[in-house]
């Protein structure tokens, strides 16, 4: 069934949860601890999901992942070999291609252009049409000249406006429907 909730395996949990205890930790100064690892910090649901990703998923070549702060637009990517995250970059294989959205990453779109699409919120706000575009290329998802024609590109912009994702459930009922893969 679609809509049951994936129950955490007590055994993965535990692991994860004895993994965490050994990692060097300080005081994040709001209500979480931070948690350093990898060369990064981060609280421990973040570590809990970055340490099940790096156990559990085996990402393929094709792949892209979109990744971006929680609760910033960037849901509309959903299809069954993409996946949205937060997580940071270092915890990805080298050849997997990146949508980073997130200030700090000029330098590295510069060193791998290839793999990291660099984009400004005001050049994406102003130039929306050339950046959807431009993402679709970067993910090997290229828009045909025929989906152009039936203004996919424009359809997907107003599936990803701020009033249509303001409007979906999870956004109005604070509950969100998690589906096993």
């Amino acid at each position: 069934n679609e809509k049951e909730e994936c129950k955490p395996d007590p055994k993965i949990h535990n692991k994860y949860k004895e993994i965490i205890s050994t990692i060097p930790r300080r005081n994040g100064g709001w209500v979480v601890d931070l948690y350093q690892y990898e060369g990064f910090w981060c609280g421990a649901h973040d570590l809990r999901g970055i340490l099940s990703v790096q156990d559990q998923f085996t990402p393929q070549p094709n792949d892209a992942i979109l990744s971006s702060a929680p609760k910033s637009g960037t849901t509309w990517l959903k299809a069954p070999d993409s996946i949205s995250t937060s997580l940071q970059a270092p915890y990805s294989p080298d050849w997997l291609m990146i949508v980073y959205l997130i200030w700090r990453y000029w330098s590295p779109s510069l060193e791998s252009p290839e793999r990291i699409l660099f984009l400004k919120y005001e050049d994406l706000k102003n130039e929306t049409v050339y950046w959807v575009k431009e993402i679709a290329q970067f993910i090997g998802y290229p828009f045909s000249l025929k989906e152009e024609e039936k203004f996919v590109v424009q359809k997907t912009i107003n599936l990803c406006s701020f009033e249509k994702l303001s409007s979906l459930e999870v956004n109005t009922s604070g509950i969100i429907q998690v589906r096993a893969i």
